[in-house]
């Protein structure tokens, strides 16, 4: 595997809104696939092993490519998307060590969007959740 795990530098921007945010949090999609059920009346009782009736199931051929959520300074000035139609999606993350900087893009539409809670103290940090509609493209990073 090219570079290393070290993140510093992600930047997320939609294609569209021009939204971008101070990322201080990102969590990639996470991709899922139903399995489904094949038993029937004519399945196999099984082994001498099991003596019970194993079910047998396919792969779907529909994938859900879940949500990518973010974590961010908040600022006032980004207006987030929150009612916008699905648009491009980015998320470019450079690794230590890679010349050219890896990408996940898609098409994606804001669900969620937090500003979170307004400290005395501190600093204002916020939350967004980003559905993604269809594939994801993978570009990998270059070493």
């Amino acid at each position: 595997m090219a570079g290393s795990d070290q993140t510093f530098g992600v930047t997320l921007t939609f294609g569209t809104t021009g939204f971008t945010a101070h990322l201080i949090s990102v969590t990639p999609p996470s991709f899922t696939r139903a399995s489904l059920e094949t038993t029937h009346h004519g399945t196999s009782k099984g082994t001498e092993f099991t003596k019970v009736a194993p079910k047998t199931f396919t792969p779907s051929d529909l994938a859900d490519f879940g949500e990518l959520r973010i974590g961010f300074r908040f600022d006032k000035d980004d207006v987030p998307p929150i009612d916008e139609p699905a648009e491009t999606v980015t998320v470019t993350y450079p690794l230590n060590g890679d010349t050219t900087a890896g990408t996940w893009a898609f098409s994606g539409f804001m669900t969620d969007y937090s500003a979170g809670d307004m400290p005395l103290e501190g600093l204002h940090e916020g939350t967004a959740t980003i559905k993604v509609s269809g594939e994801v493209t993978m570009t990998p990073a270059v070493a």
